[in-house]
């Protein structure tokens, strides 16, 4: 069960979300998880299918005992155009008009709406746009942006295109910074070890010598090339050569 809640009317809502095709299978599970919210709470379930899979909403209604039926309503993004939601949202930052929660919802969701172009393509204008969006609240930005990375995690399998769109995802100082950020430092670090490596051994300095490290009057110690390019001594120790 993905998500329960109970209304003002008391009736409980079961939402569901579902990125594959509605079948026999998924219906008996949909059905289960309201029973059991039944019996367990004793309120009427309504069940409410969001998928990205299928391309009109509909209701399903299925006879699972000669006097008890099961209904569900699937909504689907596919109702919705990628193209006139990113286009609405571009006018409101052009005329500098702040975003609700609702354009902050359809932002996360436009990567799953009915669109001519690739998934990787959609996520790259949904991420251009935002790293245009100004807000005072930046909890609701950051929020929108984990979002987006998890699912550039999950639809953009070429790692290049993938490096590219988390670039323009600018969380500096924020949680994204901490787990990308990190990353691209210490890459730069290695190759910054690596290049003064490549340069002693361009002036002269023996492969002997970096290698193994004797720190002699002439030499260059690892603790010193470690101190200069903040790479750890054991790391340059493992350089081939």
């Amino acid at each position: 069960m993905d998500f329960l809640a109970e209304t003002c009317c008391g009736i409980l809502i079961n939402i569901e979300f579902l990125s594959t095709a509605l079948n026999q299978k998924k219906i008996d599970q949909f059905h289960e998880y309201a029973q059991k919210a039944r019996e367990k709470y004793g309120k009427k379930v309504l069940t409410i299918v969001v998928s990205t899979h299928a391309e009109k909403n509909e209701t399903v209604c299925d006879n699972f005992a000669l006097d008890s039926w099961f209904t569900m309503h699937v909504k689907s993004f596919k109702e919705f155009s990628e193209k006139k939601a990113l286009n609405d949202i571009k006018l409101k930052i052009k005329q500098n008009k702040e975003l609700s929660d609702k354009d902050y919802l359809k932002l996360s969701v436009i990567p799953f709406m009915r669109s001519d172009n690739k998934i990787d393509k959609v996520l790259w204008d949904v991420c251009s746009l935002v790293n245009k969006v100004k807000d005072s609240d930046d909890g609701r930005l950051d929020a929108l942006k984990w979002g987006l990375i998890v699912l550039v995690e999950k639809f953009v399998t070429n790692n290049n295109r993938k490096r590219r769109i988390f670039e323009l995802i600018k969380m500096e100082g924020s949680y994204f910074y901490e787990l990308y950020g990190k990353e691209e430092r210490e890459q730069g670090r290695a190759e910054m070890a690596d290049k003064v490596i490549r340069n002693l051994l361009k002036d002269g300095v023996s492969v002997e010598l970096v290698s193994k490290w004797t720190g002699v009057k002439d030499g260059v110690s690892v603790e010193l090339v470690s101190k200069w390019t903040g790479v750890p001594i054991n790391q340059i120790k493992s350089f081939k050569f």
